[in-house]
């Protein structure tokens, strides 16, 4: 509830109302990590790495995401949203420095 209401703050352009907010959600963070931390002060090994282990992203996994773990799908990925159809290199030669001289255009390679 304070998260969304501090991005409707923020959006309207209440920025020091939403700082308030931000410095609420800040301390309830800190006491909820506060808390889970005391509680482990007097763990054993096998609760230490449970405890870590709720904590770490999808990402962090072996079978995690294909963005870490696959360089070319992250390729394919930039290729597709980077390309256009029906492209013409005349849209780009206005952005090149020098004009004059050995001027080439941009071509489609």
């Amino acid at each position: 509830m304070l998260l969304k209401q501090r991005y409707r703050l923020r959006r309207q352009g209440l920025t020091s109302r939403a700082s308030i907010i931000a410095q609420k959600i800040n301390a309830l963070i800190s006491r909820n990590r506060s808390k889970s931390l005391s509680k482990l002060s007097t763990a054993n090994t096998k609760e230490l790495w449970a405890a870590v282990k709720k904590t770490r992203s999808p990402c962090d996994t072996v079978n995690g995401s294909m963005v870490l773990r696959e360089p070319n799908a992250i390729n394919k990925y930039f290729a597709n949203i980077a390309s256009k159809d029906m492209y013409d290199p005349s849209e780009l030669d206005h952005f090149r420095c020098d004009k004059s001289g050995d001027f080439q255009p941009l071509t489609n390679i």
